[in-house]
């Protein structure tokens, strides 16, 4: 008997980052996406290396916080 495992696939999403400058930064992301690895990767992409911070909906993203307990819904 061959056993095979199916693991359900995590839905992949882009969202977009507007800068000041108002160009605009996309990234695929899952809804256990950390304000971390936002941050993070956002940090390595500016030409630039002052403090950034991210907001959504007028609040600071801390470190912890995922893009689900953000309340971003993903639909697939």
């Amino acid at each position: 008997m061959r056993f095979t495992t199916v693991l359900d696939s995590v839905p992949i999403f882009p969202i977009r980052l507007k800068c000041p400058s108002d160009s605009v930064y996309v990234v695929n992301v899952t809804a256990q996406t950390t304000g971390e690895i936002l941050l993070r990767n956002f940090q390595a992409r500016m030409y630039n290396h002052n403090h950034h911070k991210l907001i959504y909906l007028e609040k600071d993203i801390q470190f912890v916080d995922t893009l689900e307990m953000l309340g971003i819904k993903v639909f697939v």
